[in-house]
């Protein structure tokens, strides 16, 4: 299981590029049956989530409108936690950990919120 996850450009990832959510809910239910499973699967959204983040604050054709860039981010997190996993509360802490570092990349995040 930890191969596959962690494999480059894995399926994981290709799943949230592709905004299928409904894959990833199913991932989801099938990983919270294996021990660590989860814990794994969050390693792997953490870091997708990190980096997509990066890109998204560098982005310079974004930062010039903050109230629909603060929209993008928004319903990024949103869409990721609701329709992907089921509102579970521990991918809610990896996810706000996330934005949490994204926001804190560009000085000007904070006032845009």
């Amino acid at each position: 299981m930890l191969r596959l996850i962690h494999i480059e450009n894995s399926w994981l990832v290709t799943l949230f590029l592709d905004d299928r959510y409904e894959d990833l809910r199913n991932l989801y239910q099938i990983f919270s049956t294996y021990p660590n499973g989860l814990l794994t699967m969050q390693k792997v959204v953490n870091l997708y989530v990190r980096n997509t983040g990066e890109k998204f604050v560098k982005d310079p054709k974004r930062l010039k409108d903050p109230m629909i860039f603060v929209q993008e981010l928004l319903d990024m997190n949103g869409s990721i936690l609701n329709l992907a996993f089921n509102n579970d509360e521990e991918f809610h802490g990896v996810l706000d950990s996330s934005f949490e570092y994204i926001i804190n990349l560009n000085d000007n995040l904070p006032e845009f919120l």
